[in-house]
């Protein structure tokens, strides 16, 4: 325990001002206590959007500390902060020193973020598996309260496995979703069928789009009619212009033996007339940035390279050397895309999982993996790194093969990878 005091001393409390203290006002604003972010590092700016998270943290023996960020607004006065760690057994394992916050009298802070350490990788908390609690005392009062779970060892995640708690759902998000595994006269695509099925739940409860603005299109119902109706009519006639638009393709893609053109295949789709029954990807695209939307997000699990996720080819005595892509794509200032590999290459199935290899890992990412800086919410830059970097190995090790995600942004969008698409949810 002499240990852990020694740590504290040095570096177990933090405090950041995110504002500068104002100059003397007749009314001062009134002080509150926004709330309380675990993490596993220290956030310096804790804003209101990040407490919006719903499902309990889980840490591992493997992470170097837990830190508890506690946010407060418009601080005026003399205050004191302690942290208090309760052990799985009820018992209390630390607590802080008194943490003095100061602001003279008429003046006050903004904003102001301060956190508390718990050690645990070579730690004992790292042996104290189980449910965890940190409580938080303003002025010795007792003002919050979050429970984590530290677990002995590293788990692999299972995107199958239900989902404990979801994001509440957003009016304005809307979502489109097509798996394709039976094909009227095609090969079929292996696991197409679970990776709708699973982007559909995880839509819904990891992204938030409500189930009313679900639209789930799947074998025989994503013929080429059904699709273009949903863009051209259906979704015109109902989604509003600050929407923001979800889609997922899975499904064959082959080019147009001419000109190399990229085209997705419906389910009533035919290879060797591609230019008049399948929907050219440029036209696909075009469709969505035509709604209007505030932003469109379209995820493509599907190669162009003639091949399917077994190997087969779509076209016979075609080869995949010999097929000429056009990946050069345009997209609208209000779209990005992310495609599960590079034109010429193999967008393969992760028969282990039972997924397709992309959209394994884009579950993984979106289920919290994606996660990089541990702050709990999942850019769009973080998810499609994550996947990118996930991917490229896995196809490498397990297949020999090379397969290579493409996120494009349309536009000038440099700041669309900013966009946060959700929180952690477990």
């Amino acid at each position: 325990m002499m240990k852990i005091k020694h740590i504290f001393f040095l570096s177990l409390l933090g405090i950041f001002l995110g504002g500068c203290v104002t100059d003397y006002v007749t009314k001062t604003p009134q002080q509150k206590v926004g709330g309380l972010l675990l993490s596993t590092t220290p956030i310096k700016n804790v804003t209101p959007d990040m407490l919006l998270i719903n499902a309990p943290p889980i840490f591992t023996s493997e992470d170097s500390e837990v830190v508890a960020n506690v946010a407060l607004e418009n601080v005026t006065g003399e205050h004191s902060l302690v942290w208090e760690w309760y052990a799985p057994n009820g018992n209390l394992y630390m607590k802080s020193q008194i943490l003095p916050l100061s602001v003279p009298p008429g003046k006050f802070q903004r904003t102001t973020t301060t956190w508390h350490r718990l050690p645990i990788r070579d730690e004992k908390a790292a042996k104290l598996t189980g449910e965890w609690k940190v409580r938080v005392l303003l002025d010795d009062e007792p003002k919050l309260v979050s429970k984590f779970t530290v677990n002995l060892e590293i788990e692999e995640l299972n995107v199958d496995a239900p989902l404990k708690a979801k994001v509440e759902p957003k009016a304005n998000y809307w979502g489109l979703v097509v798996g394709i595994e039976n094909y009227a006269s095609l090969p079929p695509v292996e696991f197409a069928a679970r990776d709708s099925a699973s982007i559909a739940e995880y839509f819904t409860k990891v992204i938030g789009v409500p189930e009313k603005n679900l639209i789930i299109l799947n074998d025989a119902k994503a013929s080429r009619a059904q699709i273009e109706g949903y863009l051209k009519s259906y979704l015109p006639n109902n989604i509003g212009k600050n929407a923001v638009l979800f889609v997922y393709y899975a499904g064959h893609g082959l080019p147009d033996l001419e000109k190399g053109d990229p085209y997705l295949i419906p389910y009533d789709g035919d290879p060797l007339f591609i230019t008049s029954t399948g929907y050219r990807l440029q036209a696909f695209y075009d469709d969505i940035a035509k709604l209007g939307v505030k932003q469109g997000l379209v995820f493509v699990d599907s190669c162009f390279s003639g091949s399917s996720r077994s190997a087969k080819m779509l076209v016979a005595g075609a080869r995949p050397a010999l097929l000429h892509v056009n990946d050069q794509l345009k997209l609208p200032a209000n779209l990005t895309s992310f495609a599960s590999s590079t034109g010429d290459q193999i967008s393969n199935a992760y028969s282990d999982k039972k997924h397709g290899l992309f959209t394994y890992f884009l579950l993984n990412g979106l289920r919290g993996k994606a996660d990089a800086n541990s702050d709990s919410y999942i850019s769009l830059n973080e998810l499609t790194s994550y996947v990118k970097d996930e991917v490229a190995k896995t196809a490498l090790r397990r297949k020999n093969l090379a397969q290579t995600p493409v996120f494009n942004k349309g536009g000038d969008s440099s700041k669309a990878g900013d966009f946060i698409i959700t929180t952690v949810v477990q």
